[in-house]
This record gives C-alpha cells, sequence and structure tokens, in this order.
C-alpha cells in the first residue's frame, strides 16, 4: 500500500462520545494513521475543552492534531460581506487560515475535506482534493415554505454557495446515492464515491430477552435537528 501525505480539515472535535460527525472524525483520523499514512488533522473548535480532550485522544507525537477555536464574535459590516460572498465559512478562524496556507505549500498528495464548508478552504488546491459531503441545504429544502426576508435572503447565498463549491471539486464523497445523483445532476464531470456510515456494534450491545424492551427500536446515524 502506497503511504500517501495527507492534509485532513475537520469541522469539529474528533470525539468517540461526541455528535455523529465527531464520531466519523475519530474513526477517520485514528484510520488513516492507523494505516501509516501521514496526516496532519486541522481541526474547528467550539471550546477549549474540546481542544483539551481532542488532543488527549491524539496525543503527539504519533498525531499532527491542530486545534483552533470557531471565531464568537463578528467583527461588523466586512464579516457580513464574507458570509454572503463565503456563507458558513466562519468557522475557520484567521489563524486556521495562516496555518493551513503554510502547510499546502509543502508537498502532499490529498487534501481531504469533510463537508462542503471546509471547501473555501481548498479552492486553489483542488486538483489534490477531495470533499466529502454528508447533506445539502438545497436538497434537503431547510429553507423552504420561510416568509422572512432574512431566511430568503439566506436561502439565496446559501443555495448559490453550495452550487458553486459542488462544481468547483473534481472528487466527492457522498453518504447516500440521493446525494450523488443530485451531486451528478450539478457537477457531471465529477468523479463521486458513495462510502454510507455504519455502526460499530461492539458500542451497542444487543439484548435478546423481549422482557427489556417491548417494542421494536430504530438505529439513526446522525440527529434529528
Amino acid at each position: 500500500m502506497k503511504i500517501l501525505i495527507i492534509v485532513l480539515v475537520i469541522n469539529s472535535p474528533p470525539l468517540l462520545f461526541g455528535k455523529a460527525d465527531a464520531r466519523w472524525y475519530y474513526v477517520l483520523l485514528k484510520g488513516l494513521v492507523e494505516n501509516s499514512h501521514s496526516v496532519t488533522a486541522f481541526v474547528a473548535c467550539n471550546t477549549l475543552e474540546d481542544i483539551a480532550k481532542s488532543q488527549t485522544l491524539f496525543p503527539r507525537p504519533k498525531y499532527d492534531l491542530r486545534c483552533y477555536l470557531i471565531p464568537t464574535e463578528s467583527k461588523g459590516l466586512i464579516d457580513k460581506i464574507k458570509t454572503i460572498q463565503k456563507p458558513y465559512s466562519y468557522i475557520f478562524s484567521p489563524e486556521f487560515h495562516q496555518e493551513i496556507a503554510k502547510e499546502l505549500i509543502k508537498p502532499y498528495d490529498i487534501l481531504h475535506l469533510e463537508q462542503l464548508w471546509s471547501g473555501w478552504l481548498g479552492l486553489e488546491h483542488r486538483k489534490k482534493a477531495v470533499v466529502n459531503i454528508y447533506y445539502l441545504f438545497s436538497l434537503d429544502g431547510t429553507f423552504e415554505n420561510k416568509k422572512y426576508l432574512e431566511t430568503r435572503l439566506r436561502k439565496s447565498f446559501t443555495y448559490r454557495a453550495e452550487q458553486k463549491l459542488l462544481k468547483a471539486f473534481p472528487r466527492i464523497i457522498t453518504l447516500s446515492e440521493r446525494l450523488t445523483q443530485h451531486i451528478q445532476t450539478i457537477n457531471p464531470e465529477a468523479e463521486i464515491y458513495t462510502v454510507p456510515l455504519e455502526i460499530d456494534f461492539s458500542f451497542c450491545p444487543f439484548y435478546e430477552d423481549k422482557h427489556i424492551n417491548l417494542q421494536p427500536i430504530v438505529g439513526l446515524i446522525g440527529s434529528f435537528n
């Protein structure tokens, strides 16, 4: 197996018992390193506690994990204009931008971008990039049937940004065939790979005793947000 130099961008901390995406990030980072790849991971975190937990799970020197706090305060009109031009790019701080730019000057094989909005960091490096997409606002109809002017505006620039990013990248990973088929209509030239999430049942013991669970149980990977 060829050993790859991978620059990984994830938009929340890789925590085993965190949110659904955080658990996937934990598996992804751990799996890549255990398969002997050289990985530099850039992570956007909400709290110092998340940074501490992540660094405990992925200590140096085995892991090159670099965490940056998500900015919490807007600096005014300029930031609002940037939000319209690049929706959801606010989670990546100026320091995040500076440090990943320095890393991408060095030799690497793959820029792995988790979630579509990480694509704002990879537009100048799209030839070596792959972006992993879990959902699309436009496909899910997130802003539909809302009459507020602010919501209609957010719908307009969010959907437009999705189209721009989806058309920009030549290699895309999705979680479902529904996503794959939708993206193919937007970027028919892209190589698209469908890789569904799975459950590690070692963390989910099964009890056959009907007295414990009288009704059927449905498992969901994700959230009801």
